[in-house]
């Protein structure tokens, strides 16, 4: 099967302006009131008041409400295409090594509201947004399902694997993990993206493959 380029998808220049800064701030706040109020009880005026600005003022930036969600899942979806990017070293190395390297930069780089929305709000989307954005998905999956394929067909992952829902796991734990994880528990984040790497390169692997350490 042919896979897309890794490509991030382009950033759209907000209506109006060239602030990208101030773009970015008013995402930041779409992404908050989103997250905590749900994108249907959310107002512009909510949007707008983090920012210091009076609902209308938004209007320079957008057309839709819609378009503060579109832009707040292209920019986490830019990011996850970034961070499925690999340097020519690591491209060429060990299914095990690459599914772990991916796992630290994943853990080192996720926004918390804007994974939670993606699930939630989605639907909120047009039709062709949706496609947009399950386009941007569906090559992050693609990427994680190659190196599964890879390690089954080198003989260090378990040859009953299935290489979707391998992906589909994977993200659902990393992607979750902002919303329960407390800085007060027993294991720091960086332990816990190290024992993740263990346990799924473990979980994976075949008893009668090739070995590495993690």
């Amino acid at each position: 099967m042919a896979r897309s380029s890794n490509t991030a998808p382009p950033t759209v220049p907000p209506k109006g302006t060239l602030n990208d800064r101030r773009w970015q701030e008013v995402l930041d706040a779409a992404a908050a009131t989103f997250d905590e109020k749900g994108y249907q009880a959310a107002t512009l005026q909510d949007v707008a008041s983090r920012v210091d600005l009076l609902a209308p003022s938004l209007y320079y930036y957008i057309k839709t409400k819609e378009d503060l969600l579109f832009g707040v899942m292209q920019r986490a979806h830019q990011l996850g295409l970034r961070l499925i990017e690999e340097a020519p070293e690591l491209a060429g190395a060990d299914a095990e090594t690459r599914l772990v390297e991916f796992i630290r930069r994943w853990m080192g780089g996720t926004y918390p509201p804007e994974v939670r929305m993606v699930e939630r709000d989605l639907r909120h989307l047009s039709p062709a947004r949706q496609a947009e954005v399950m386009g941007w998905r569906d090559r992050m999956d693609h990427y994680l399902e190659d190196i599964v394929r890879q390690g089954v067909t080198d003989g260090t992952f378990d040859a009953d694997l299935e290489p979707s829902v391998v992906a589909s796991t994977l993200f659902v734990v990393l992607n979750s993990t902002p919303t329960w994880w407390r800085a007060s528990g027993r294991r720091s984040y960086a332990e816990l993206t190290e024992w993740y790497a263990k346990l799924f390169a473990g979980g994976l692997r075949s008893e009668q493959g090739p070995r590495r350490a993690v």
